[in-house]
């Protein structure tokens, strides 16, 4: 019982921290990084992609911008870990239904919040 309650306390803060890291990160990130592709385009647009089925383009960018989350932290940061394309893509489509304004990379960024290992 005691192993239990030091192993999930020892979760909780390694999850923490991660999403402390994270939220670190993307203020820098913010300022300094820039990103090409689709990444200007709104969920709006990802969502009017979807409806007609163009999103290819938007699909593989978010799949991308997920595996270099995870090539250029070594994996310290897996979002893609046990997801697979259905279930990222159906993240997408209710994030963006709930935040039509909001840029893919913004989208991205909440999706590596969301799913840090």
């Amino acid at each position: 019982m005691a192993i239990n309650v030091a192993f999930t306390a020892m979760r909780r803060a390694m999850v923490l921290s991660v999403l402390v890291m994270l939220a670190a990160n993307q203020t820098e990130a913010a300022k300094t990084v820039t990103v090409g592709g689709v990444s200007a385009a709104s969920c709006g647009v990802w969502m009017a992609t979807r409806r007609d089925h163009s999103a290819s383009g938007h699909e593989q960018w978010i799949l991308g911008y997920l595996s270099g989350a995870a090539d250029n932290t070594s994996g310290r940061v897996n979002p893609l870990e046990r997801l697979d394309y259905y279930a990222v893509t159906a993240w997408m489509d209710n994030y963006c239904q709930a935040h039509p304004l909001d840029d893919m990379l913004k989208a991205g960024r909440s999706f590596i919040v969301a799913h840090p290992r």
